[in-house]
């Protein structure tokens, strides 16, 4: 995907005004269009498909007519084609939205409640920033019943589900007991180092289960021991949450 960006250049916004009456009124009314589409950056940019979506649908026109709208400015530079990566540094412009950026970075598994919680934002605004993370490429999720886990684009999926089991505090506190018995343990003797209740233990076993963290061993009853290749990543990332999310 290629993005354009809107050239500032006061001579050749003064030519787009140039022509007949009728090429001034057509095109300078798309025109303003994309440009209320880029506000307040550093440098205005669009994603390609993204800018043509939002012709379609603002002025009710085929693809051919978006294509010739979209070629009449790139042939006039007020549109330039280009393959840039710096669009990340444009977005994380805005303070808030790098605060989101830098706590998915160095947390991946982070949602929602943590954004709220840690950085003493509104759940609004949260979702807000997020659309754009994602709407440009710069971060994923993973779903987690009606949560979604967020991670940088590309980063190991086990990463982003790994960070998610130790932010949640219930499995978490399930987790880190399974680690101290890497030999694993039946459900009677988890539910009395945890406190709780066979039925609610057993619940949050089986979210752990689903993940695929847990092995689940048989001889007269069931053994639950978190799977080896999970626990150096688990102890380290417990680890390095500690500093944040003691």
């Amino acid at each position: 995907m290629f993005l354009f960006i809107i050239t500032e250049d006061p001579n050749i916004l003064e030519n787009l005004k140039q022509g007949s009456d009728v090429n001034q009124e057509k095109y300078g009314r798309y025109f303003d269009y994309i440009c209320k589409l880029c506000p307040q950056r550093t440098q205005k940019h669009i994603y390609s498909d993204q800018l043509k979506s939002r012709l379609r649908k603002k002025f009710r026109i085929d693809d051919l007519t978006v294509k010739a709208i979209i070629a009449y400015f790139v042939n006039k530079n007020a549109l330039i084609v280009a393959f840039d990566d710096s669009v990340s540094i444009n977005l994380l412009s805005n303070t808030t939205r790098k605060k989101i950026h830098d706590l998915i970075e160095e947390y991946p598994g982070v949602y929602s409640n943590i954004f709220i919680k840690f950085l003493g934002l509104g759940s609004r605004q949260v979702l807000w920033h997020i659309s754009f993370l994602l709407e440009f490429n710069i971060i994923e999720y993973l779903s987690f019943g009606k949560i979604k886990a967020y991670g940088l684009i590309e980063i190991d999926k086990k990463l982003i589900m790994i960070g998610y089991v130790i932010l949640k505090d219930s499995l978490r506190e399930l987790l880190k007991c399974l680690l101290d018995h890497p030999n694993g343990s039946y459900l009677g003797e988890i539910s009395e180092l945890l406190g709780k209740p066979k039925n609610s233990t057993l619940y949050t076993l089986n979210k752990l289960k689903q993940l695929k963290i847990l092995i689940l061993s048989q001889d007269n009853k069931k053994k639950y021991s978190v799977d080896r290749k999970y626990i150096q990543i688990m102890n380290q990332t417990l680890e390095r949450h500690k500093k944040k999310f003691p």
